[in-house]
């Protein structure tokens, strides 16, 4: 509460929430919001879900959808109303939103900078429509499950808590501390190496939520099962077998109250003479005690939501288990009604589409993470596979052939489906719009899936080279260093075997620049030259003067700045009717007179 009053205040601030998985960190967002809300603070809440909800900027999605609304429902003009349209036009073109304007200088901007410029642009326009949104109206900004969260996601998330510290803004996120340790080849976690960044810049404070002790679990069980008196030996079992955890306690207390293990609740509850309390050995054992008291009917229900994801649409799993969208509906209600393993979210507020067609109406999503895990791992591998076949094509289906709200969706079942080919052509078009989006991260794990698939699908080695190639070049992007040149390197050898020269010199390019990034000099300028050579080879002019370009940079680089002026005015006379590769060279051609003090020259070019 101080923090959201500083927020009100014009000290803007960013919270995260830690704790173990059922610690109560969404329950503490819900009591925050209905806070902020008695305030008139405008909540924009988004949710990262795991392992199905491959969109890269889905969480942002539903807070730019909510930020729409917010401007739509004020009345009157104001100065900046226009600035927020004008972002608002440039996010949605850029994710691909419906609703957009054209804007073709704009978006001609995006097409000819550097992925990275390109991103930045797109963060600042994002952070822009959040500001100006605060300067009506305080808002808090909330993010559930970040350990879950794509790379993207983290870096936007880094990139507004940079720029709220003027403004009506309370920024809040929320992760699991056991989901954030490093991976089985020792990368460390996305989420820790933002939380480092952000720790070493100060931008915001840790609430570690702590477990609950003795005091607090005889109050839950004092609620739960409904008496004024608790035996002692139950509140230290369910505190020692817990270890304090919300969640766990609130399972257990509920199966203990529904099965009446436990004596008459008009008296204390006192744990059996053995000492056996039926407690179960896992958070997953009591959820899985729960879903087993569902029927036959309603459990096959939920074992198709489950492979769809933890939030799910009931458009979608109607034609999947054979039944009217009103049936399902009414079944899921009642689910949520007797066992609570299911709520109503209402609209989606994350689908990228907003007609009648594709909007998402009614989603559900189940209750609590464990209960999707507990679901979905029950499966064995060869009927996941053929579930996630048939959501599929009811995604297909629903589409009516217009797949592009569902790209990703698609990508994500085919891929897990038997249909394999199928599966890497919607891998390459998730990898076509995340990296269309300026989600390089998630375009090259797309990509990493592909290169998994080539041998299933018997990839041809020229498909194999295009895709090393692609992949390389965008880790050198996002600063993989040596995985970017391992990957040129593998391409490049594929090429060299398949005589393609073209594609040689274009990698043999790339891989210059990826030398020249960690100051390998001799390295960069041998492989830039050779890419020249091989441009020359089979008459590519514009290739020949991009590689004197970069070897040109090289060469200034390394100080020595005669060698650059020739190799850039090599460049200016091959390079014809480009205009941008022209312009490109006459501006390094002006920083190189600039520095050598003679201001004239670089003015004039």
């Amino acid at each position: 509460e101080a923090a959201l009053e500083r927020a009100l205040a014009g000290e803007g601030r960013t919270l995260m929430l830690s704790g173990e998985a059922g610690m109560g960190k969404t329950r503490l967002m819900d009591e925050i919001a209905a806070i902020g809300q008695a305030r008139n603070v405008l909540i924009l809440r988004g949710e990262c879900l795991y392992d199905n909800a491959p969109d890269p900027y889905a969480p942002w999605v539903a807070v730019i959808r909510t930020l729409e609304r917010a401007l739509a429902s004020v009345g009157g003009e104001r100065d900046e109303d226009e600035f927020f349209r004008q972002h608002l036009d440039l996010v949605r073109n850029v994710l691909g939103l419906e609703g957009a304007r054209e804007h073709a200088a704009q978006m001609s901007w995006f097409e000819q900078s550097s992925l990275r410029d390109a991103q930045a642009q797109l963060f600042e326009s994002i952070t822009q429509l959040v500001l100006l949104t605060a300067r009506r109206r305080p808002l808090t900004v909330m993010l559930d499950d970040l350990q879950w969260a794509s790379e993207t996601t983290l870096q936007l998330f880094h990139y507004l808590s940079r720029a709220i510290g003027g403004a009506r803004v309370l920024l809040l996120g929320a992760y699991r501390l056991e989901d954030i340790l490093a991976d089985r080849e020792g990368r460390a976690h996305p989420l820790r190496e933002v939380l480092r960044r952000m720790s070493r810049e100060r931008l915001y404070e840790e609430i570690p939520l702590a477990p609950l002790g003795d005091e607090e679990i005889e109050f839950l069980v004092s609620a739960v099962l409904d008496t004024d008196t608790t035996a002692v030996g139950l509140v230290e079992t369910l505190g020692r077998e817990s270890e304090g955890n919300p969640f766990y306690l609130l399972e257990t207390l509920r199966l203990i109250r529904d099965k009446g293990d436990m004596s008459d609740h008009r008296e204390a509850y006192e744990a059996p003479p053995d000492g056996g309390v039926p407690i179960p050995d896992s958070v997953l054992d009591v959820v899985m005690r729960r879903i087993e008291r569902v029927g036959m009917d309603d459990r096959d229900l939920l074992d198709w939501a489950a492979v769809m994801g933890q939030r799910f649409d009931p458009a979608v799993l109607a034609p999947v288990v054979g039944q009217s969208r009103l049936v399902v509906l009414r079944r899921l209600r009642d689910i949520q009604r007797r066992h609570g393993l299911v709520r109503d979210v209402g609209d989606d507020d994350g689908d990228r589409r907003n007609d009648d067609h594709h909007h998402r109406y009614g989603m559900y999503r189940f209750e609590h993470f464990k209960i999707w895990q507990a679901l979905y791992e029950e499966f064995p591998a060869a009927l996941r596979r053929e579930y996630h076949g048939v959501i599929a094509h009811a995604y297909e289906d629903l589409c009516g052939g217009d797949v592009e709200p569902f790209i990703y969706e698609l990508a994500r079942h085919y891929s897990r489906s038997a249909e394999r080919t199928r599966g890497y052509r919607y891998l390459e078009m998730a990898a076509d719009r995340a990296e269309s989006a300026y989600a390089l991260a998630e375009a090259i794990s797309y990509l990493d899936q592909m290169l998994s698939m080539a041998e299933e699908i018997n990839l041809t080695a020229e498909g194999r080279t295009m895709l090393l190639h692609r992949c390389g070049r965008l880790l050198l992007t996002v600063g993989r260093q040596d995985e970017g040149r391992d990957a040129l390197e593998s391409a490049l050898e594929l090429a060299r075997q398949g005589d393609d020269h073209r594609r040689q010199a274009e990698i043999m390019l790339d891989l210059a620049v990826g030398h020249g990034r960690v100051a390998q000099w001799d390295e960069a300028v041998a492989l830039g030259d050779e890419s020249r050579a091989m441009g020359f080879r089979v008459g590519d002019s514009a290739l020949q003067a991009n590689a004197l370009l970069t070897t040109g940079f090289f060469a200034f680089e390394r100080g020595e700045w005669d060698d650059a002026v020739q190799r850039l005015n090599e460049a200016l006379a091959l390079v014809g009717e480009n205009d941008l590769l022209k312009a490109r060279i006459l501006g390094n051609l002006g920083i190189l007179h600039d520095v050598r003090n003679q201001p004239r020259q670089a003015i004039e070019l």
